[in-house]
């Protein structure tokens, strides 16, 4: 317990203190009478599937500890759980459940893809050269000059799949006002920053609603692979037809991302703001592992970033 709330439920599965399998329920009856479960229970309701799709995945010899694989066909729903598409799956250990990557080293991406998506394989594209009219996702390179060509209807958009799925997404911009901002991220769970917070206080708000379109790259899909400075960054982008973002997309971009992948960090390109001590921010929106956060990140025009570093930025309209 901290602060009068669950804080910890650890096992003995493994080194890494995940929960044994068949301690779940016993750990979710006595969570239900505890304050702060809320978010307990949905690790318990994940590790009970968890435990089912593993069940059904493996065979294992009581007497060698061998276990055989069983190949299994799982249901559309099983492979988004597995493959952790719309939500990650939370477990009470300190790192993730190792039946995870267990269960994905067995599986064939490939054929599985298709029905996460919902289309059939030749409608799934693994690079430009195979899109077409029937075109329904795309597995493959991704960098400006792949974006300017995919066209804006196909649905699922990934680098590699399932674990780098690509960032564009359209975004309404409303007229709220920094208090409304701050009042509906932390309605919603989410957190600010106190220097995100001082960048909100500063916030103009719109005089109209407007809608953008928004697309990620890292450092090294802009040509820089070593890195560079954030004004080496944006002018890059501008030649390539991009655009740096206002400053709403910070608080709205965290506001709509509730799906966002855990242990992603997008920093927004848009003009800095200062904060409290006069020094120039640009907003930052992570999934850590204490939850949904709007944060920032240092908006100093020759600040270096590495190549793996992600930026937002802004379609040129045409």
């Amino acid at each position: 317990m901290q602060n009068g709330n669950i804080f910890e439920t650890r096992g003995v599965a493994d080194s890494k203190q995940n929960l044994e399998g068949n301690m779940t329920e016993i750990a979710e009856q006595k969570m239900s009478e505890l304050p702060g479960k809320e978010k307990y229970q949905k690790i318990s309701g994940d590790m009970k599937k968890m435990t089912a799709i593993y069940e059904k995945s493996f065979k294992e010899d009581k007497k060698t500890g061998e276990k055989t694989y069983l190949n299994p066909e799982f249901s559309k729903d099983e492979l988004i759980f597995v493959y952790e598409i719309n939500n990650s799956i939370d477990g009470f250990g300190y790192q993730k459940d190792p039946r995870i990557a267990e269960i994905r080293k067995e599986r064939k991406s490939k054929e599985d893809a298709p029905v996460v998506f919902g289309c059939k394989p030749e409608e799934v594209a693994y690079g430009l050269k195979e899109i077409n009219k029937n075109t329904k996702a795309y597995i493959g390179e991704w960098n400006p000059e792949v974006h300017n060509k995919i066209p804006k209807d196909i649905e699922y958009l990934y680098e590699k799949f399932p674990e780098t799925k690509i960032f564009r997404k359209s975004l309404e911009l409303t007229t709220r006002t920094p208090k409304q901002y701050t009042n509906e991220i932390e309605a919603q769970g989410m957190k600010i920053y106190e220097y995100a917070q001082d960048m909100l206080n500063k916030m103009e708000p719109l005089k109209s609603r407007e809608k953008i379109d928004l697309v990620s790259f890292s450092v090294a899909q802009l040509g820089y692979p070593n890195g560079t400075t954030l004004q080496q960054i944006y002018d890059k982008a501008k030649e390539l037809g991009l655009e740096l973002c206002p400053p709403q997309v910070g608080p709205e971009l965290r506001l709509s991302y509730k799906d966002q992948p855990s242990n992603e960090y997008l920093r927004i390109a848009m003009n800095s703001i200062t904060d409290r001590d006069d020094n120039p921010r640009i907003f930052h929106v992570n999934h850590g592992s204490d939850g949904l956060w709007l944060s920032y990140s240092y908006g100093i025009s020759d600040r270096m970033w590495v190549g793996n570093n992600r930026f937002v930025f802004a379609s040129r309209k045409n």
